[in-house]
């Protein structure tokens, strides 16, 4: 991911701004009446071939790479239906191929997003009935505005939200400066939370204001993009885990948290410490999972997992 990456990141601001008071709010009314949380923790894509050997076993074809993927975490970002929807039967060899709790989160096609709203309806339609495929392993649809879909497009995004799908759970991830600012932050959250559709939080060291901390439901939908490893990324991490314990306590009842780093390389690497360190702080939202397996055989990330994990030294890719 590309949005809001950071150079100077050494003198960059890592921590996590306060919760405006409706998330609380939101939390707290479902305090009582919530599930046993969950968390979903994944990437942005299984197709990684750096990752033969580590997560994948040494010679595992692509056409594998997914059932493996499904075997250690629980969700993935599908990208793939941004650019163009997958044939029906390739959805529904997906969705056979994970387990019964695994999820897929499928972003609106650019023919959606990158388009007049106003003009959207037969391409969402189009989408719905695609990803509807996937039946139970569907998880929460996300619609990526672009960073020059501002306010002056209030009205036509209400509009569009009004007329989505109902049952199709969706997130909105917000990227012009302008919707964080109130009063228009206010009516916009508010909208959402009166609709049921989530908000996605990004947490990016360049663009600060999209780390809004507002939940518009009792689930959450956050992506996270590292920085190669450094030490900040860790920080981070350990700022999350602090802030989700309190989210767990108030009536979180579900995350959805997806690691991205400019090399896919190092994704696996901070997955892991998320995991770790949730493990610690909030065992409650930590579910056991098939670890991966090594060349050897033995677990990728020995016993007990990274203490404090670095640069890996792999080669670097982009995303």
């Amino acid at each position: 991911m590309e949005f809001g990456r950071f150079r100077g990141v050494d003198q960059a601001d890592t921590r996590l701004p306060p919760d405006p008071l409706e998330t609380g709010r939101l939390l707290r009314s479902r305090q009582a009446t919530g599930p046993r949380p969950r968390l979903r923790l994944g990437a942005s894509r299984w197709g990684v071939r750096e990752w033969v050997g580590s997560l994948y076993p040494t010679d595992t074809p692509s056409v594998e790479f997914l059932r493996h993927y499904a075997r250690r975490f629980s969700t993935v970002e599908l990208s793939a239906t941004y650019y163009a929807l997958p044939p029906e039967e390739n959805l529904r060899r997906w969705s056979e191929e994970v387990p019964p709790g695994f999820r897929f989160c499928p972003k609106l096609p650019r023919a959606v997003s990158e388009r007049r709203l106003s003009e959207a309806s037969e391409a969402t339609q189009a989408f719905a009935e695609r990803v509807g495929v996937l039946g139970e392993r569907l998880g929460v649809c996300f619609l990526q505005l672009p960073p020059g879909f501002g306010p002056a497009g209030v009205t036509e995004l209400r509009r569009y939200l009004l007329s989505f799908p109902p049952g199709l759970p969706l997130a909105v991830e917000l990227r012009h400066p302008g919707w964080f600012r109130d009063p228009l932050a206010r009516e916009t959250f508010a909208l959402l939370a009166g609709r049921g559709i989530g908000t996605v939080i990004t947490d990016t060291l360049g663009r600060r204001d999209a780390v809004h901390m507002r939940l518009t439901t009792p689930r959450a939908f956050v992506r996270f993009v590292g920085n190669g490893l450094h030490d900040s990324d860790f920080r981070r991490i350990d700022e999350w885990v602090a802030r989700l314990e309190t989210w767990v306590e108030q009536g979180l009842e579900e995350l959805y948290f997806f690691v991205h780093q400019l090399a896919e390389v190092h994704v696996l690497t901070l997955i892991e410490y998320v995991e770790r360190r949730l493990r610690e702080r909030v065992p409650d939202l930590v579910e056991p999972q098939v670890a991966p397996q090594t060349e050897a055989g033995e677990d990728a990330t020995g016993p007990g997992g990274p203490e404090h994990p670095q640069d890996t030294g792999q080669p670097r890719n982009g995303t």
